[in-house]
């Protein structure tokens, strides 16, 4: 083989390997962007499993007044 054939094949493949990192950079990227995008919806959620869990103890603690409350006046 010659030298200009290596060259050709080398370069050839040299080619589909930038082809190939740039389709992986791309997908990271993506990916990235996503994971971003499902730690915000995350915190989200944890926010407001925050203030429903809070609306919902001050709500049992109402709860608890008024039967106290009750069961003094009977």
């Amino acid at each position: 083989m010659r030298i200009t054939d290596l060259d050709q094949r080398l370069t050839s493949r040299l080619d589909r390997v930038a082809e190939n990192l740039e389709a992986i950079t791309d997908q990271i990227g993506r990916f990235t962007e996503n994971l971003t995008r499902l730690e915000l919806q995350i915190e989200r959620i944890a926010d407001t499993s925050q203030q429903q869990a809070e609306t919902a103890a001050r709500q049992a603690e109402s709860v608890s007044k008024l039967v106290d409350l009750l069961q003094r006046q009977i």
